[in-house]
């Protein structure tokens, strides 16, 4: 599924954008999630905030031109959460608290 996705994001002209989705539960909305795609470079940055009570997460992902991710990071009060993608080898790292 993703690499059809790739597939059609490549072939189709992509368009950089911004939106806002409401986050509901039993009809009532209990939160937000907001992003931004933006060009940097010959890839792509996706920005991303996703808000549900008190708890606030924000994220950010990197791209390369193939739209293959290289780079996600996750933060929220209590800590973050980083992934790069390598070849041959990834690396993970996690602050809890810091």
């Amino acid at each position: 599924m993703n690499v059809l996705l790739s597939l059609v994001l490549l072939l189709a002209p992509v368009k950089i954008e911004h939106g806002r989705f409401n986050v509901i539960k039993d009809g009532k909305r209990i939160g937000t999630e907001e992003f931004s795609v933006m060009k940097q470079g010959a890839g792509y940055v996706i920005d991303g905030k996703t808000t549900i009570g008190d708890l606030t997460i924000s994220s950010k992902m990197e791209m390369d031109d193939k739209l293959a991710p290289t780079s996600y990071q996750a933060s929220s009060r209590e800590g973050t959460m980083r992934v790069r993608v390598a070849s041959p080898i990834s690396e993970l790292q996690t602050v809890v608290g810091g």
